[in-house]
């Protein structure tokens, strides 16, 4: 269920502390865990992102990963989204053209290419630790 709920979460939704505060309260409503082991365990998963951040900053660990969107899952989400000055002519046009321009750079700088088209959040962090690893 602490899957589902970070996947059902709305983009705006996706910070580490309200995606866990969604996850404790609908874990703890089902009845799987109670209040006190959720917020240990919600301890817990940010304890560990912190020390990976940490590690990383302190060893200069680089990942230039690359995820890669296709451009009609692209279009759906700024059609809904967010305004953005730059695509307000042809954003059609315009992303393909981005894509088309920077691609070979991205290529080119990335240490990992992770597809995100139909995949859940989770999946698509998944595949990034499994790049760092």
């Amino acid at each position: 269920h602490i899957r589902e709920a970070f996947e059902n979460a709305e983009p705006s939704d996706l910070s580490l502390q309200k995606a866990l505060n969604n996850a404790k309260e609908q874990t703890v409503h089902l009845g799987e865990v109670t209040m006190e082991e959720a917020h240990e365990i919600s301890e817990y998963i940010k304890r560990d992102v912190n020390d990976a951040a940490e590690y990383m900053a302190e060893s200069s660990a680089e990942l230039g990963d690359w995820l890669m969107l296709d451009i009609e899952l692209l279009l759906g989400r700024v059609r809904n989204g967010v305004h953005r000055p730059l695509l307000d002519d042809d954003p059609e046009t315009k992303l393909r053209q981005m894509s088309q321009d920077r691609e070979p750079l991205y290529r080119e700088v990335a240490d990992a290419m992770v597809s995100v088209d139909n995949r859940s959040v989770v999946d698509v962090a998944k595949a990034v630790v499994r790049c760092c690893g």
